[in-house]
């Protein structure tokens, strides 16, 4: 099973660029130029929709001396007394562990929101059978106690909380998207669901599964 590139979206940032146009060139031209010279990512990269499609996953590593250096001018704003600790790595010693954003809204929210209501062009949204088939898998879904409540129905998917998502990922997704994905959409969700059940299992938990 082929594994399709990951798909991010990218914010521009307001910048100067007065003093980086060529002589004939114009201001957007030498915007995109220098932004990728910037952050050299964005030449292994093309835009879907509004979306920004990364076609080869081996950039550079970010690294302390070029943070240190103010090299990464689309994503830093200044320095940070962080920079003053002796021995402190910018880049390894910083360890970012925020799962609602990271998964729960940043992933699972979002796939749900392309899937419902077809905010891509190039994906086609569910159509009415399927929302209601799976709004009916979630009303008759039965939760543990440590979920938060019951889902509400996916129609209001644009006001769910992180305990929501979380939730539906872990209890209802597996039976809820099967049959209404293709094959390969819910191949490819199971892949996360289980890395996302992996890496948030305690570590005895995996060794007694063993």
């Amino acid at each position: 099973m082929t594994v399709r590139p990951l798909l991010t979206r990218c914010r521009w940032e307001e910048t100067d660029l007065s003093s980086h146009v060529p002589h004939g060139s114009s201001p957007l031209t030498a915007s995109c130029q220098w932004k990728r010279q910037s952050d050299p990512s964005l030449s292994t990269s093309r835009w879907v929709d509004t979306v920004r499609l990364l076609t080869e996953t081996n950039a550079n590593k970010r690294t302390d001396d070029a943070f240190r250096n103010q090299e990464y001018v689309l994503h830093q704003t200044g320095s940070t007394p962080l920079m003053d600790l002796e021995n402190f790595d910018m880049i390894e010693d910083i360890i970012v562990g925020d799962r609602l954003h990271q998964i729960d809204i940043e992933v699972t929210k979002k796939l749900l929101t392309i899937w419902y209501f077809g905010v891509l062009r190039s994906t086609k949204r569910w159509n009415q059978g399927q929302r209601q088939i799976i709004n009916q898998r979630l009303q008759r879904q039965t939760f543990p106690l440590e979920a938060p409540r019951k889902l509400r129905c996916l129609d209001d998917l644009p006001y769910w909380k992180g305990s929501e998502c979380k939730a539906f990922l872990h209890y209802a997704a597996p039976v809820a998207l099967r049959g209404v994905l293709t094959k390969e959409q819910y191949q490819h969700f199971m892949l996360y669901f289980c890395g996302v059940i992996f890496i948030k299992s305690p570590q005895k938990t995996l060794e007694r599964r063993r």
